[in-house]
């Protein structure tokens, strides 16, 4: 199972005064089996920021059972399983909640799920207990305890939540576990954990059953806010990236087959200060059924990783001026960044074994020259076993061509050949 990882902090009023302290809203969460990223709307917002759309594409990646844990005073507590409420673990919380309209109390009164929505509080997602284990971890003994498994959780700076694979998100889980076993029980206890009242879950559930378009979370709910450029084009990069997460998340398109982890803006860089960090738009793998039935850890299951890289215009090389123009270079950079995604994905999750490895470049539409140069230099050489090795080459490379109507965005393979 993957996993969410929330930060929860104290609720201030304008006088920084505290109205609800973190182990409050910890406790609150839990006990209703709820979370909603507070989204602040400005009053003269006309359409989604790539920063709103970054929180969107997050809850986008989420499916039934990925694990639950909250962060607060530098201790972990948890931990809870995504759950469904109707057809998904995430909706919308009222009526509008997709536009970028900010909305006082009384705009949203009549059609909110449950009572307790605020309006910054756009999307929820629910949740149930699989155990709340009343000893919390600290952020270093989780990090210490399997310090090969953990990449999320050190950089999480600057984030709500984030998202860990399925080796994370176990890892943190037996930590827990761990911690919260019978050696434990003559310590203090860290918190109280609440009663699951489900009730919050049956009220939305029953109101998204009366007004199901309301609440229908998916990024064609908030895409017709966008621009459409030269046809078939869209004015926000961040939302080629929601929908191929969605798309990939959903297998709504064959491009890798059946995808088993799909995270967005995930770091490839060696430990250094998270804003010198470089962040791969999109990162997933897919996994063996054969492993996963005969119960095989899941770090052992995985048996393709894969990297996308989003541009949000036409890649081409084709010029007519004696000198290379700059647009030809940024192009070429394209090509080459998802490359070095590649090398970084091959050297430290697949053991150095390429074959494990596909890049897919995700643009508006490809020249003939920049096909012919990802044909011909997008490409690794490596030897293919050990004993024997036999000189092999690399050339999994996907182009992907995004189409925008004005409410969806649809991806069509563009052959190489």
């Amino acid at each position: 199972m993957a996993g969410f990882f929330m930060l929860l902090g104290d609720i201030l009023d304008e006088n920084n005064k505290v109205i609800s302290t973190a182990s409050e809203i910890l406790c609150d969460l839990c006990r209703y089996g709820i979370y909603s990223t507070n989204l602040h709307v400005n009053k003269d917002s006309d359409r989604w920021s790539k920063q709103k759309i970054s929180v969107f594409t997050d809850y986008l990646s989420m499916r039934e059972g990925d694990y639950i844990f909250f962060f607060t005073n530098r201790k972990i507590y948890g931990v809870g399983k995504l759950v469904k409420v109707g057809d998904s673990c995430v909706h919308w919380a009222f009526k509008g909640a997709n536009k970028p309209i900010a909305y006082s109390e009384k705009n949203i009164t009549r059609t909110k799920l449950f009572n307790t929505i605020l309006p910054d509080n756009r999307c929820v997602c629910f949740f149930k207990p699989l155990q709340y284990f009343k000893h919390a971890i600290d952020m270093d003994e989780a990090l210490t305890s399997y310090p090969d498994s953990f990449k999320s959780l050190r950089v999480i700076e600057g984030r709500s939540f984030i998202k860990m694979d399925d080796e994370e998100a176990t890892a943190l889980f037996s930590v827990m576990s761990k911690r919260n076993s019978t050696d434990s029980e003559s310590n203090e206890a860290d918190w109280i954990p609440p009663v699951f009242d489900d009730s919050k879950h049956k009220l939305a559930l029953k109101r998204i059953k009366a007004n199901k378009s309301y609440y229908e979370f998916n990024t064609a709910s908030f895409l017709s806010d966008f621009s459409v450029i030269d046809n078939d084009m869209i004015s926000e990069e961040m939302a080629i990236e929601a929908a191929l997460v969605e798309c990939l998340n959903k297998n709504t398109n064959k491009i890798l087959g059946e995808v088993s982890y799909v995270s967005h803006q995930v770091t490839a860089s060696p430990a250094k200060p998270v804003g010198y960090m470089e962040l791969m738009d999109v990162f997933g793998y897919t996994t063996s059924k054969f492993l996963i039935e005969n119960a095989v850890p899941i770090q052992f299951s995985i048996n393709q990783f894969f990297v996308a890289e989003v541009k949000r215009g036409t890649l081409y090389l084709e010029y007519s001026r004696k000198k290379e123009p700059k647009y030809v270079r940024d192009n070429k950079a394209a090509a080459n960044q998802l490359m070095k995604y590649v090398d970084w994905i091959a050297n430290n999750y697949a053991s150095g074994k390429y074959p494990m490895v596909k890049g897919i470049l995700v643009a508006n539409d490809f020249d003939a020259k920049f096909i012919d140069y990802c044909r011909k230099l997008c490409v690794r050489n490596y030897n293919d076993g050990y004993r024997n090795p036999t000189p092999s080459i690399w050339n999994k490379i996907i182009l992907l061509k995004y189409s925008f109507d004005g409410a969806h965005i649809k991806f069509k393979n563009v052959p190489l050949e």
